[in-house]
């Protein structure tokens, strides 16, 4: 039998081979989307998907996630990791895999996570022994709704909203350097993320008093995660230097944000600072040279006649004192008279 006549029976064979090997292989690879949002979704809120991949055998290789892009939402850097587990689906032993990704949403209205595509490395159990395979796995999509909080008036400077977070605390701390009053403020939340804190330093620029400069500048601005919540940090500092002495008001802060939880506004503030700059010392110091140079002047007037004085009445004391001194006899010498012998 030529070769010609043996291509089809290689053919069949080839099928017969896939459609065993299809007939003995794992079911294909699945995934699930939950929302970790259990109440209402609010604008600026941080919002979590879990993705369950779910595989029929075991993960044999490194998972390769798709890059996270969403529009009209704030995407923080994701955790690198994912969960590791098992389920029984169908009366069998599964392997899951978890991953999280987290957006704070900026507009209110219907919304949609969009599908996700990840390449997994699955090995499995057959008759001819264990195998791995590459695969990729399509999640589907899912829709909900973010609303937009209750109205409310912010502070000039404030940004376009309030931010929504499960707890925020604000700390700050005035003192004086000089002429400068320096004033540091930390602001710090947990299910925020940095990026969506109100503007503080613009806050302030905003209610700032006539004849204050205002020197702004952020020492510090991190994201972290724990325990699944996203814990943003900013630390302001800011220098207010007046133009000339006098007493001003500085301006008190106000951070007010939506607490997702209590579904209530809440309201944080810092107190303000009474700065009272007296003159400065070079000021006083020209009129105070002048009056110690009249004092002066009045001294030396004084001083010259009394002088005069003085070496006039100097000059017939010293010659008394030298005519005295010549007069004195000198002492340990003795003069005896001269003999006269008889």
């Amino acid at each position: 039998m030529n070769s010609r006549a043996r291509w089809p029976l290689r053919a069949g064979a080839w099928l017969l081979l896939i459609g065993l090997s299809l007939t003995a292989a794992a079911d294909p690879p699945r995934a699930e989307l939950r929302l970790v949002n259990s109440g209402p979704i609010y604008l600026g809120q941080q919002v979590t998907v879990d993705i369950e991949l779910q595989v029929d055998g075991w993960f044999a290789g490194a998972t390769v996630p798709p890059l996270f892009s969403l529009d009209s939402a704030l995407v923080v850097r994701q955790p690198p990791f994912a969960a590791n587990g098992s389920r029984r689906i169908d009366g069998r032993s599964w392997a899951t895999q978890t991953w999280q990704r987290t957006f704070f949403p900026q507009r209110a209205g219907l919304w949609r996570f969009p599908e996700q595509l990840f390449g997994l490395v699955v090995g499995s159990d057959r008759s001819d022994g264990v195998t791995t395979m590459p695969l990729t796995v399509a999640t589907p999509a899912l829709d909900f709704v973010v609303l937009s909080p209750p109205a409310r008036t912010l502070p000039p400077g404030s940004g376009r909203f309030a931010p929504a977070a499960e707890q925020l605390a604000l700390a700050s701390h005035w003192s004086q350097v000089g002429a400068v009053s320096r004033q540091r403020i930390e602001l710090s939340g947990a299910g925020i993320s940095n990026g969506l804190f109100p503007d503080l330093a613009g806050q302030a620029a905003a209610a700032l008093p006539a004849g204050v400069e205002l020197y702004a500048s952020e020492l510090e601005r991190a994201d972290s995660w724990r325990r699944g919540q996203l814990v943003g940090r900013v630390v302001w500092q800011l220098d207010y230097l007046p133009e000339q002495p006098g007493s001003y008001r500085l301006p008190a802060l106000r951070v007010d944000y939506w607490q997702p939880r209590s579904q209530q506004w809440q309201q944080l503030s810092a107190a303000g600072y009474q700065l009272e700059l007296a003159a400065a010392p070079d000021a006083a110091l020209p009129a105070i040279l002048a009056a110690q140079w009249q004092r002066w002047l009045w001294l030396l007037a004084l001083a010259v006649p009394v002088g005069a004085a003085l070496l006039y009445w100097r000059q017939p004391l010293a010659v008394a004192v030298r005519a005295t001194y010549r007069r004195r006899p000198r002492l340990g010498r003795v003069s005896l008279p001269p003999l006269n012998p008889r």
